[in-house]
């Protein structure tokens, strides 16, 4: 058996910009009987070039730097022969697109990056084997230059690297909730929409958990859910059916707020009903804009901070 590992660099389809403090050793994360390693963002190629002649026309302190375009990610793993890790190559390939999957919605979540979702499917890639001495065994794409590598501030690349190895990801409605951030200037309507589901699929999983930890018979809370009449189901599920798990109610506790997802469902209602981005109540009809946009997200980060402040013990939306 011999160790050999796959280094995969992605070429992301928008440049990040990061200010330069100092270089920074890549970061490990062992699962599963392999050893993940992942490298700050670098530049391609072509940009290797320019970036040096900068270096020597500028000002020797330089606090931001944009361009950087490139992530590498290594997987380390017991191979009987290079052939073995080629036959394995799809395989490691669609590991490493999860890894920078994670990484990527983790920068999100802490502000370090503003974008929507990325397409990782689609991203170019190459791929370079070496073997446990680091001496390159075989390689496809272009080469893979580290000169100028320059990464996130120290303690935000610790961090989410921290995180991505303590598996501490973003809840999918955490997710959702960065792309509607990411293009409420731009696209609101599909801001609102991203807003609605995250709201919807928080307070659901939120529920369903808090009935299992307090063993509550499903058929009795099923049958409560069928009584629902003319409240919407977002409202139903932060109103009666709290009430009901854990006797609090953000209709009775938190009127404005329960009033402000009330216009976030009549809003996602309008769009996917009419094609309309504006919702109706007390017969005036208000176009939803940006600024109003950001106030639904806002919304629906508070009415979830209220929610998990009610549960007797710490529980995700992703828990099941």
């Amino acid at each position: 058996m011999a160790k050999i590992t796959a280094k995969f660099i992605f070429q992301l389809p928008f440049s990040l910009k990061m200010q330069e403090v100092r270089s920074i050793r890549p970061k490990s994360v062992k699962r599963e009987g392999e050893e993940i390693i992942i490298y700050p963002p670098v530049y391609t190629k072509t940009l290797i070039e320019k970036r040096l002649w900068q270096l020597k026309t500028q000002k020797p302190r330089i606090t931001q730097l944009d361009k950087l375009n490139c992530i590498a990610i290594d997987i380390r793993r017991d191979f009987q022969n290079l052939q073995k890790a080629e036959e394995a190559s799809e395989e490691l390939l669609a590991k490493a697109r999860e890894i920078l999957y994670q990484l990527l919605n983790l920068c999100r979540k802490r502000g370090i990056l503003h974008i929507g979702t990325v397409n990782i499917e689609k991203l170019d890639y190459r791929l370079r084997f070496f073997d446990a001495d680091g001496n390159i065994i075989k390689a496809t794409g272009m080469t893979h230059l580290t000169l100028p590598r320059l990464p996130f501030k120290s303690k935000d690349w610790n961090d989410v690297c921290q995180d991505l190895a303590s598996n501490k990801l973003p809840e999918i409605y955490e997710i959702f909730l960065l792309d509607a951030e990411s293009v409420a200037s731009s696209e609101p309507r599909r801001a609102v929409l991203d807003t609605a589901i995250a709201c919807e699929v928080f307070i659901k999983n939120f529920c369903e958990v808090t009935r299992k930890n307090k063993n509550i018979d499903q058929v009795e809370y099923e049958d409560l859910k069928r009584k629902r009449k003319k409240q919407g189901e977002i409202l139903f599920y932060f109103d009666k059916i709290l009430k009901f798990l854990i006797g609090h109610s953000l209709r009775s506790e938190k009127p404005s707020l329960y009033c402000k997802i009330d216009c976030l469902r009549l809003t996602n209602n309008s769009i996917k009903h009419n094609g309309k981005c504006e919702y109706e109540k007390g017969g005036k009809v208000t176009e939803v804009k940006y600024h109003e946009v950001y106030d639904f997200i806002t919304a629906v980060k508070e009415a979830i901070k209220y929610t998990k402040s009610l549960a007797p013990s710490p529980i995700t939306a992703s828990s099941s």
